[in-house]
C-alpha cells in the first residue's frame, strides 16, 4: 500500500474519513484510495487516566463527592453454607451464586471453607 502526505508520519493516530476501492484495466491491479484525518490526544486526557474520577471530582471542587452506595461486607463462610444460600441471604436472589463464584475464583462448587472470606458486589 503507498500512503502519501506532507509532513505524514507512521505511527499516528488516525481516522478514516473515506475509503473507495476500484480496479482499472489491466493485469487484475485494484487501487485503493483512502483519506485521513489526523487524530490528536489532549494532553490532559492522557493525565487524567492517571487519577481517578473521585480524585478529579475533588481536585474540581474541593470535596469528595457524596455516594449514597454502602459497599457490603465481606462474607466470612459458616458451616453448612453454599453459594446458593449465601446469594439468597446477601442479594435476595439465590440465582446470583455464579457471581459469588466468579469473583472469588471458586472452581469447585462444593470447595466452600468454614471460615474463608468472601468478596461480595454491591446489590
Amino acid at each position: 500500500m503507498l500512503i502519501v502526505g506532507e509532513g505524514l508520519k507512521i505511527n499516528e493516530a488516525m481516522a478514516i474519513e473515506s475509503f473507495t476501492v476500484g480496479q482499472k484495466f489491466g493485469p487484475q491491479d485494484v487501487y485503493y484510495t483512502l483519506e485521513l484525518k489526523e487524530y490528536r490526544f489532549l494532553k490532559e486526557h492522557l493525565e487524567a487516566d492517571k487519577v481517578s474520577s473521585v480524585q478529579q471530582y475533588a481536585a474540581l471542587f474541593g470535596e469528595s463527592r457524596p455516594t449514597d452506595r454502602t459497599p457490603l461486607p465481606a462474607y466470612v463462610v459458616r458451616e453448612g453454607d453454599t453459594l446458593i444460600t449465601i446469594a439468597k441471604s446477601q442479594y435476595g436472589d439465590d440465582s446470583r451464586w455464579k457471581e459469588i463464584q466468579t469473583d472469588n475464583n471458586i472452581r469447585d462448587f462444593g470447595a466452600l471453607v468454614m471460615g474463608s472470606t468472601l468478596r461480595l458486589r454491591n446489590r
